[in-house]
Parts: structure tokens; C-alpha cells; sequence
């Protein structure tokens, strides 16, 4: 892969992440619109943002890259029950032991029940699940094999992961040591 063809290819790739995720929070706000529940609506944008950005890459490789979606790290879809048991105990293990090692004290939010579930379906459907799926295919999928077929894994692993922690600077109102630790952060995560 040339050199303009893996940097245009990452370009386009963060370009479709945001288009798609765009479109999705459109679509969901014209559910509220017409007065389907908000937290609702959260799940349907997470699901429309997954599966576009999905739908969309896997066009743009194998009918413009013109190369196999599993040479992306995109793979023939599948899910594997093993990796759903793992994603919905995970956070109950990890919150779990937070509350066993650390001392605290409980604090109400004083949400009613239907601003918990907008608040939860956010964050866990669009957030959490949605934002999760897209930004790994898109920086882990795309991008990394992008680079690594011009360059070498080296190159692969540090860029995406530097852009990922940028992506997450951008359009914040951080101080300078603030936005240097997301990107180090996001380098060292993403």
C-alpha cells in the first residue's frame, strides 16, 4: 500500500466514524421528536452508529481499497456468547472489587427512574457498547492495518493509539498538562 493511499485511508476512516455518528444521533433525535422515550432513542442511535459505521467501512475497503475487510481487522461478523458473558460481568467484577478495596460513602443522584435510564442507555448503548465497537474498527481496524501495511507494526501500534488520544482532545475545554494526559492516556489505551 502506497504511502498517500494508507494516510487518505486513515483519513477516510475517522471521517466515516464521524459522519456515521452524526447521522445516528440525527436519526435518534428525530424519534424524540415524534415522542418515542429518550433513553429509547439513546439505544437506537448506538445501534445505528455501530451498525452504519460497520456497513460503511466494509464498503469503503472492498469496493474503493478494494482488499478484504479481514485484512482490516473486520473479520466475517460473529458473536460469540463467551465475549457477551465477559462484557456484562466485567463491569460488575471491576465495580465490585472497586467497592471492596476502597472506602467511600454512597451518594444519591437523585435521579427519578426515567432520567436513570436515559442517563444508563447513553452511556452504555452509545457511549459505552456503540462508541467502543466503532473506535476499534476504525483505529484498531482500519488504521493500524492501514499503517502497517505502508510501514511496520511499530509504526501500526503508535499512531493509531496517539490519534485515538487526540480524537478525544478535540472540541474539549482542557488546559494544556489536561490535554497532554488524555493524549498519553489515549496513546497508551488506544
Amino acid at each position: 500500500m502506497s504511502t498517500k493511499k494508507a494516510i487518505s485511508t486513515s483519513f477516510v476512516a475517522i471521517f466515516i466514524l464521524i459522519i456515521t455518528q452524526i447521522i445516528a444521533q440525527s436519526i435518534a433525535s428525530m424519534f424524540v421528536i415524534i415522542k418515542i422515550p429518550t433513553g429509547i432513542c439513546n439505544i437506537i442511535a448506538g445501534i445505528i452508529y455501530a451498525g452504519l459505521t460497520y456497513l460503511i467501512l466494509k464498503m469503503f475497503i472492498s469496493k474503493i481499497i478494494k482488499l478484504p475487510t479481514s485484512d482490516f481487522g473486520m473479520p466475517k461478523f460473529a458473536i460469540k456468547i463467551r465475549w457477551i458473558l465477559i462484557a456484562v460481568l466485567l463491569p460488575f467484577v471491576i465495580k465490585g472489587s472497586y467497592l471492596l478495596i476502597f472506602n467511600g460513602k454512597y451518594v444519591s443522584s437523585n435521579m427519578n427512574g426515567n432520567q436513570m435510564f436515559n442517563t444508563l442507555s447513553a452511556g452504555v448503548a452509545f457511549t459505552g457498547i456503540a462508541a467502543g465497537f466503532v473506535e476499534e474498527m476504525v483505529f484498531r481496524g482500519v488504521i493500524l492495518n492501514a499503517l502497517k501495511k505502508r510501514w511496520n507494526i511499530k509504526v501500526a501500534v503508535i499512531v493509531p493509539s496517539m490519534l485515538f488520544g487526540i480524537v478525544h482532545v478535540l472540541g474539549q475545554d482542557f488546559s494544556i498538562g489536561s490535554c497532554l494526559l488524555v493524549i498519553i492516556a489515549g496513546t497508551m489505551v488506544g
